[in-house]
């Protein structure tokens, strides 16, 4: 019901096709590409033929009412520097995510945003009703050329408050030798990990610093401590795999009561840490990979990768008994993100 249009204040003989920076289709590639096609095409435009160098470049979108009326939702007037200088920084803030077990990162398109925030997830991977939409759909352009960081918090709270149960679900997927995570949802899952990345870049919050940070440190233990409780399944209970993981079954408290987690999520792994210790040979059954047969990670291993992450989180534990919806973010990438590339017992799979 939407339509997108962009108009520059001089026409070039040739027309580039502006709208493409905004909003995914078949025809548009990736955010990067089109963003650089862009920024080359107005810079040539400016040296060879400055007379159609466009000053000005207006966007509105119109809304269609019914049949006979449309109204303007959204109007601004920009210039093509600063709309080259919000794309680059658009693009640096993709990037504001460690590896997955996915390609990635997967850099949304601005006309994209409210589709992602306006999803509410189910424990089951499926979506709950869509028929209130809190986001509209112009919002994504307001994040692109600035929003203030009250604003950039309104919009954690919203991701994440509708994205929780999706880590819940992901995490059985990505966090185990389960099979793979339907394509549409992974798809879906990837767009939501980008924006949660690109939100906390925006407030200062880069990949290089939350990593080592408290949140992020507790998804990730919550992580291998599904993984280990996986493969004592495998090996103990004759591959009988509950429903729901240690790991991902504590998620929702560690997202509300951290510290009251950490002291559970002890009490809970302690048998499967004791297994660990007396069988650090126990891995996944082999599999084949590239035509060679790779064995799993052992469980020896997952108890290092317990060892180092409790750790890394004793020296980064803070005193605050609830998480900010930043905070959430970070817990939430570090549930589903691979583990460091040195020790990464995933790499096999």
């Amino acid at each position: 019901d939407e339509a997108l249009f962009v108009y520059p204040s001089r026409l070039p003989e040739q027309i580039p096709e502006l709208a493409r920076t905004y909003n995914r289709s078949e025809r548009t590639a990736s955010f990067e590409a089109e963003a650089k096609y862009f920024s080359e095409f107005m810079t040539k435009t400016k040296r060879l033929d400055p007379e159609h160098y466009p000053d000005l470049i207006q966007l509105f979108i119109l809304h269609k009412l019914d049949k006979a009326r449309t109204k303007v939702i959204y109007s601004r007037n920009t210039t093509p520097e600063k709309i080259a200088f919000r794309s680059d920084e658009w693009r640096q803030a993709g990037k504001n995510l460690p590896t997955f077990r996915f390609k990635g990162p997967w850099i949304p398109f601005p006309l994209e945003i409210s589709r992602i925030m306006n999803r509410v997830w189910k424990q089951d991977g499926t979506l709950a009703s869509d028929r209130y939409k809190a986001v509209p759909v112009y919002h994504g352009l307001d994040l692109l050329f600035g929003l203030p960081e009250s604003g950039i918090k309104r919009d954690l709270q919203i991701l994440m408050r509708n994205s929780r149960d999706l880590a819940v679900y992901a995490g059985r997927y990505l966090n185990t030798h389960w099979q793979p995570m339907p394509e549409t949802t992974l798809f879906q899952l990837r767009e939501t990990l980008s924006l949660a990345g690109m939100l906390l870049y925006w407030i200062g919050s880069g990949k290089e610093l939350y990593m080592n940070e408290y949140p992020y440190l507790l998804g990730q233990l919550l992580k291998v401590s599904d993984s280990l409780h996986e493969l004592y399944c495998i090996n103990v209970r004759d591959g009988q795999i509950p429903s729901q993981l240690v790991g991902g079954s504590m998620y929702s408290s560690a997202a509300e009561f951290p510290r009251q987690c950490i002291g559970q999520l002890g009490q809970r792994m302690m048998p499967y840490l004791n297994w660990a210790r007396t069988h650090k040979d126990a891995r996944f059954s082999p599999r084949e990979k590239n035509g060679e047969i790779a064995e799993g990670p052992s469980a020896g291993y997952y108890l290092y990768l317990y060892n180092q992450i409790a750790d890394r989180l004793k020296d980064a534990l803070t005193a605050q008994i609830r998480f900010s919806d930043a905070e959430k973010a970070q817990l939430f990438i570090g549930y589903l993100a691979s583990f460091p590339k040195k020790t990464d017992p995933q790499k096999d799979i």
